[in-house]
């Protein structure tokens, strides 16, 4: 994911969106190295020159489509790779696609309209995976990573063993911003052991005659 995200990062230089990041479009070499391809849905990234006058149009994956794909908006960025590839990562540890339906219509409304949220995610993935997997296919683009350095970066320091993240297993599901805020919170404090606490004897304990000393020793 980290050697395909670089890819993704030069194509984005180039001013260029990939359209179709998915498992079968990325290759490993026996060198371990990764190779992205199929750039036949390559396409100029939004808002520049090459794509005025360009009509609204739904291509890609319906799998591994990021919300704004699936709607066939124009304003298609790198976000919505880092989306496709996030939709990947998650294929690769869960061993199935976050989405299925019965027909492609139905996954893209799925990719649109539900949310990641699913206690298995919790259950079975790390929570600096489950954070990966939160930020990068937030169905708000601006939710997402911003752009691949940004990803590059988070996942350097978590082989590195520099970020931690805290995650959140309890109670109601959360909203996607709520979510990421809980995963990337501080851990909180330790909890101090309680220290047992004497127990005052009354006078009323003595026996007639008893001294306070004698009694203590008693006891």
């Amino acid at each position: 994911i980290l050697q395909a995200a670089r890819a993704l990062a030069y194509m984005a230089a180039q001013g260029v969106v990939h359209r179709d990041v998915k498992p079968g479009n990325i290759m490993i070499t026996a060198d371990g190295g990764v190779k992205l391809c199929d750039l036949g849905f390559a396409h100029p990234i939004a808002g520049t020159a090459a794509t005025a006058g360009v009509t609204d149009v739904t291509c890609g994956t319906p799998e591994y489509m990021s919300p704004e794909q699936a709607r066939g908006q124009r304003d298609i960025d790198i976000r919505s790779d880092i989306y496709a590839l996030g939709a990947t990562l998650y294929h690769m540890v869960l061993g199935e696609v976050p989405f299925k339906g019965t027909d492609s219509l139905d996954v893209m409304a799925k990719q649109v309209l539900q949310e990641l949220y699913s206690p298995r995610v919790k259950e079975k993935l790390s929570r600096h995976m489950h954070y990966f997997l939160e930020k990068m296919m937030a169905k708000e683009k601006d939710i997402r990573y911003q752009n691949c350095g940004e990803a590059i970066e988070d996942i350097e320091g978590q082989l590195e063993g520099f970020r931690s993240v805290l995650f959140r297993a309890k109670g109601p599901p959360p909203s996607p911003v709520e979510r990421l805020k809980a995963l990337i919170a501080p851990p909180p404090a330790p909890v101090p052991v309680p220290r047992p606490l004497a127990v005052p004897v009354s006078a009323a304990s003595r026996r007639p005659g008893e001294s306070t000393s004698r009694f203590r020793r008693r006891f």
